[in-house]
């Protein structure tokens, strides 16, 4: 309470461009890190290829708020769907399926905009972390934010052990 109230517009702030001379994946990170909280907008469907987590910077965005200890905010038309939200659920924190939501390895499924963009973040993220361990991480807290939407829909429609399941799941990640 008090303190001003600050947002930022990464398509203005963050410039989603290698061409730019001060463009650095360990600067957007730096300065994701400062922010500390993210909104997660993943669209109407988190199954197409224009969805969030198939887009590198995107992803590369929401690992630097995971690694700050910082907040995802979950939002978008998919979150309106109970049903949506718990597959989602359910496919991130399973070890089989969770490339079906995220999988940062994948050149062909998760882009960048520009190739040389591209480069640079996966040599980022190659040199640090690691694509497994990133995408565990980001999967975790998307199904954080998951598990506050769906659980108490589930525990209270009965399905306490599905809810465990999936708690189980999320632990394992």
């Amino acid at each position: 309470a008090g303190a001003p109230t600050r947002f930022v517009l990464d398509a203005r702030c963050v410039r989603q461009c290698i061409a730019a001379a001060d463009f650095s994946t360990e600067r957007v990170v730096r300065a994701i890190a400062t922010i500390g909280i993210t909104v997660v907008e993943l669209g109407a469907d988190w199954r197409s290829e224009s969805a969030l987590l198939w887009r590198l910077f995107c992803v590369i965005e929401l690992f630097a708020t995971v690694k700050a200890g910082g907040r995802l905010l979950l939002g978008g038309a998919a979150f309106e769907d109970p049903k949506q939200v718990q597959e989602l659920l359910q496919v991130a924190t399973s070890k089989e399926r969770s490339a079906e939501v995220m999988d940062s390895r994948d050149e062909e499924k998760t882009r960048c905009r520009f190739p040389d963009e591209a480069k640079e973040i996966r040599a980022y993220i190659e040199g640090t972390v690691g694509y497994v361990k990133l995408d565990r991480q980001v999967l975790s807290a998307i199904a954080g934010g998951c598990m506050d939407r769906v659980l108490g829909q589930m525990e209270a429609g009965g399905r306490r052990d599905e809810a465990a399941g999936m708690m189980h799941g999320l632990a394992a990640m």
